[in-house]
Order: C-alpha cells, then sequence, then structure tokens
C-alpha cells in the first residue's frame, strides 16, 4: 500500500475552523469547576507562602536586633564600680583567711 491518499473517515477527530465539537455538559461543568478550583488553591497556596515568609522576616530582623544588642551590651558605670569594688573585697578576705590560718599555725 505504498501511498495512498488518507481518507477523512480513517482519522475521526479532525480540528479546523468548520469543524464542530460536542461535549456532554457534565464534562465541560467538570472541566470549569476543577479549573477553578485548582485555580483558587494555586493563589491560597502562594498567598499563605507569601505571609509566612513575611513573618520569617520580621522575626529575622527582631532577632538581629535582639543579637546586637546583646553583643553590645554593657553594665551601666554603678554596676562596674560595684563589680570592681567586691572584687577588692573578695581579694582582702582571702588575705585575711591567709593571715588568719598563719596566726593560728603560730
Amino acid at each position: 500500500m505504498p501511498n495512498q491518499p488518507v481518507k477523512e473517515e480513517d482519522h475521526p477527530l479532525t480540528l479546523g475552523a468548520d469543524k464542530h465539537i460536542s461535549v456532554p455538559i457534565s464534562s465541560l461543568i467538570s472541566i470549569v469547576v476543577a479549573t477553578s478550583v485548582a485555580t483558587i488553591l494555586y493563589f491560597q497556596v502562594t498567598s499563605r507562602l507569601d505571609k509566612l515568609e513575611y513573618d520569617r522576616d520580621l522575626i529575622a530582623i527582631e532577632v538581629e536586633e535582639n543579637d546586637s544588642w546583646i553583643d553590645n551590651f554593657a553594665p551601666p558605670p554603678a554596676v562596674q564600680d560595684t563589680v570592681q569594688r567586691v572584687r577588692e573585697l573578695e581579694k582582702e578576705l582571702l588575705i585575711m583567711k591567709y593571715d588568719l590560718q598563719r596566726l593560728k599555725a603560730e
């Protein structure tokens, strides 16, 4: 069967401007509903993702602010002075304990 012409009845589905297609109305409605649901779900998911990314960015900014505050923290001068005096008192107490033990040993 070399090079026989193709007949139109051999190919039942041929599309063109003058062709008509019949689709059951229930199938057409199902296609429209499925497309609508898919579109709505897509936009809801993308909206939720955008909100989560925005919340994450706000939390990251807050964490960075807290981190820089911690890194730059210095106690007030009055507290620093008190800590220094307590350290000196601890040294003096150790000296007194050493002297007391030495006196007891004599």
